[in-house]
């Protein structure tokens, strides 16, 4: 009951935003950053973008918007892993990410370039390339997939795992605890090591240290795209790992590094994305929303 009336005065709240600014459309998304990016993609003066804390709370919108027969909406979800459990919604006014964050389709556009040039070395970035014998994205998504997977595997097993702080300032997992200043992985046994106990009295029936591994041995068994299984927020933590040694010698935050890349994500960006191409096929049978 409470969530129902929790649900129905956000709905009120967005109906009174959109009315007081007399536009048409609600352009629903999941959190500040998402308002913050796609305002730079959006009609402003027919459009009203309104961030709506996690996937969650906009599927619960959605419907209480159309309990109200109210229609003149659009949303955009992470992926997260419904696309590779096959569980995203068939919904034409909801839309994805090409992957499995917005984050880690700005990583994949010409951002991640930007922020090389700005904070790594030139000499580094090559000896990196040679050493690893891949590309530098490419090892950055494959380091981020050890932890992809371990969520993947607390997703579907229902492990108990913690991955984040509950406030924002809170005390963030240390992923350098398992992928070192050389960006070099530590073993599986580190990372669930870590993970476990970041998790302790965190208000979870947490799995024993043998149930996590062996739900992790049989899910990174599976071969998925890591475009889909990685976070983008993870891939960030990586890259700034990287910067402060392996391919160039500033200490540049995580935060940091994400703010860069979403400055440097422009309309030349975002064009080249399925997700723009699929907004404007929808376009073009009902309203102009992008600009």
């Amino acid at each position: 009951m409470k969530d129902k009336l929790t649900n129905s005065r956000y709905a009120n709240a967005v109906l009174m935003k959109l009315q007081s600014s007399k536009k048409k459309w609600v352009f629903l998304v999941e959190g500040k950053t998402d308002r913050i990016l796609f305002s730079k993609f959006i009609i402003s003066d027919n459009v009203l973008i309104n961030s709506c804390d996690g996937k969650p709370k906009v599927i619960e919108i959605i419907k209480e918007l159309r309990n109200r027969n109210f229609s003149e909406f659009l949303a955009v979800l992470d992926s997260d892993f419904d696309k590779i459990d096959e569980e995203t919604i068939d919904d034409k006014q909801v839309f994805y990410s090409d992957y499995h964050d917005i984050e880690v389709s700005i990583i994949e556009s010409n951002s991640l370039n930007v922020i090389l040039e700005k904070y790594a070395s030139e000499e580094k970035l090559n000896t990196f390339n040679t050493k690893f014998k891949k590309e530098f994205k490419e090892y950055v998504l494959e380091l981020g997939s050890y932890i992809g997977y371990l969520k993947w595997s607390n997703k579907k097993d229902k492990l108990g795992l913690v991955f984040k702080p509950v406030n924002i300032d809170g005390n963030h997992l240390k992923i350098e605890k398992f992928i070192d200043r050389n960006l070099v992985y530590l073993g599986n046994d580190k990372m669930i090591r870590q993970v476990l106990e970041y998790s302790k009295n965190r208000g979870t029936d947490l799995s024993s240290e043998a149930e996590v591994k062996s739900s992790f041995a049989k899910h990174s068994k599976i071969k998925v795209d890591f475009h889909n299984l990685c976070n983008g927020h993870d891939l960030s933590y990586i890259i700034a790992l990287s910067l402060k040694k392996v391919i160039g010698s500033k200490t540049v935050s995580s935060k940091d590094v994400e703010n860069d890349l979403r400055m440097s994500y422009d309309s030349n960006c975002f064009k080249k994305t399925d997700l723009y191409k699929s907004i404007k096929a929808w376009e073009r049978k009902n309203s102009q929303v992008l600009i």
